[in-house]
């Protein structure tokens, strides 16, 4: 019942105006680089989620199709394949130069800013009482934190007000540039063309729209311009002509989760099932690309540990 109580008071507090964000939990994790989370409490969350609920329809038919974090019917694999057809496509099947402009936005989350998002959602929701409670989450972390910019990676909204934010900028890439073969994931984005001279004048114009127009700028030791043959890396993986293999650093980090997994199942004695999906969900990643040895090793190091049911 208290649950039920919690949901008609928070009912109430919508209807009558009187809502008011509440704090939030901090707390470190490791994903595997140390990240600060910022969690709200349970009764916030499920505002988040009804006002995500409410949000999206309206700004998802903006969106271009090929940006793919945290979209219905998109993700991570998706995108890769987008950009692997895209480099097949440009390179003509591996038998022409494609060069490949990959770039990352350096804090992104943390570096977005109140007031031009604000501006962006003023735009599209004309409902003033709707758009005061969406101001609210937006600024429910500044005033916690005692800043104008900045998104907690733990709120579901923040996922769909990061794809609003640079909603723009994918359309300039795509309409004022012209670039065709442009994939974006959040913050790595990946852009294709034939001539490198061409992406190294297109790099300073998008530093500049990132920086003027965005207050965001791109990390300088992750821009890189390479080729097809060489290997284009994103999202963990590397594509070069005819195979897909997944990155050095994904590939243990993946080992070490399904590893770690398996560790925790003997020390605690928990339930195999409560692991197994989840295993087998790691290990069935590999199959994006051509991972099957690494698999296979991967598989007899569980097998050795005397966990042949996970399997």
């Amino acid at each position: 019942m208290r649950l039920e109580d919690e949901l008609f008071d928070l009912l109430y507090d919508l209807e009558s105006g009187s809502y008011r964000h509440g704090r939030y939990e901090q707390f470190y994790i490791h994903d595997p680089k140390r990240r600060y989370i910022s969690k709200a409490s349970v009764r916030d969350r499920v505002f988040h989620q009804a006002l995500v609920g409410v949000l999206e329809p309206a700004f998802e038919p903006s969106f271009i199709f090929v940006s793919f974090a945290s979209r219905k019917g998109k993700g991570t694999h998706a995108a890769i394949d987008r950009l692997e057809d895209f480099l097949i496509r440009g390179s003509r099947n591996g038998s022409s130069r494609i060069y490949a402009l990959k770039c990352d936005i350096s804090k992104f989350f943390d570096s977005i800013q109140h007031d031009v998002l604000k501006g962006m959602l003023a735009q599209h929701i004309i409902n003033e009482p709707l758009l005061r409670l969406v101001d609210q989450v937006v600024d429910s972390h500044s005033s916690f934190k005692g800043t104008s910019h900045g998104l907690p990676l733990g709120n579901v909204t923040s996922q769909l007000f990061a794809n609003i934010y640079l909603n723009g900028f994918d359309h300039w890439v795509k309409e004022r540039l012209r670039i065709s073969s442009y994939v974006r994931f959040c913050d790595d984005f990946v852009l294709l063309h034939e001539n490198r001279q061409f992406l190294e004048s297109v790099l300073l114009q998008i530093e500049s729209y990132l920086s003027q127009k965005l207050h965001l700028q791109l990390h300088s030791h992750k821009i890189f311009i390479r080729t097809y043959e060489q290997g284009v890396d994103f999202l963990g993986w590397v594509l070069r002509p005819g195979v897909r293999t997944m990155r050095t650093k994904t590939r243990r980090r993946l080992s070490q989760r399904v590893v770690g997994l398996v560790s925790q199942y003997e020390e605690a004695g928990i339930l195999q099932e409560n692991f197994s999906g989840t295993i087998q969900s790691c290990l069935a990643t590999f199959d994006h690309g051509q991972e099957f040895q690494n698999q296979k090793r991967l598989i007899n190091s569980i097998r050795q540990m005397k966990f042949k049911n996970f399997l």
